[in-house]
């Protein structure tokens, strides 16, 4: 069943960026940012505190804000795309997204990158209870 909501995203990013490359250059940027080798020597994401590894979504979708001018600023949600709301979810696991409560029924743009094997992956979901797993905590 098509939802009008993620076509409508979906068309208002693809507008921004057509081909993927803004998402492949701000996670490659995010990357860099976290790991800051050139002052900590650190290159991988295994050398990255837990702390580091938990704001790295927080990075992502700050520079996804600057990078794509479609991603504006949510009421409810982190963004706002043609007019909808949409939360944004990393995972450094494919498909491992930790949706809160507040985004349940909610659209969600979740991303995932693999440094080492530099693979990447963006979409837009409808966060419905039928296709959220057990977690082990709130989210």
């Amino acid at each position: 069943m098509k939802d009008p909501e993620i076509e409508a995203v979906v068309d208002a990013i693809l507008a921004h960026d057509p081909d993927g490359s803004g998402f492949a250059r701000v996670l490659r940027q995010s990357h860099d940012q976290i790991f800051e080798g050139q002052h900590t020597g650190r290159y991988r994401w295994d050398q990255l505190y837990k702390t580091e590894k938990t704001h790295f979504g927080t990075i992502v979708e700050i520079n996804l804000r600057r990078a794509l001018p479609c991603l504006e600023d949510g009421q409810v949600l982190d963004f706002a795309v043609a007019g909808i709301e949409v939360d944004c979810k990393y995972s450094q696991t494919l498909h491992g997204w930790m949706i809160p409560p507040e985004a349940v029924g909610q659209l969600c743009l979740v991303v995932w990158s693999h440094d080492e094997s530099s693979r990447w992956s963006a979409g837009v979901v409808r966060a419905s209870p039928a296709n959220l797993g057990a977690g082990a905590n709130r989210d």
